[in-house]
């Protein structure tokens, strides 16, 4: 696997929007790296790290301190994208 665009994030407030911030992030870094006509198999898998100082409204149930999120087909909860690593 190629070396992956590694994004990291660093928040001291939280301007409530902050999850819809880290998938726009993902997405950018993703989509940027293709020109017209190119193969997607040249794309680089996208890792985000963010560091804040506050407590994250969708993660409040969650005890962990580091979290690994990805695109996931609801129905039958299998991953569909291995490129996003959030």
């Amino acid at each position: 696997m190629k070396n992956p665009y590694v994004n990291c994030i660093i928040e001291l407030l939280n301007k409530n929007n902050f999850i819809e911030r880290l998938l726009y992030y993902a997405t950018r870094l993703y989509s940027d790296q293709m020109k017209i006509g190119e193969d997607y198999e040249e794309v680089k898998r996208v890792v985000l790290v963010a560091i804040v100082d506050f407590e994250i409204e969708e993660l409040k149930e969650i005890d962990e301190m580091e979290t690994k999120w990805k695109l996931i087909e609801t129905k039958k909860r299998e991953k569909i994208l291995k490129i996003f690593l959030i």
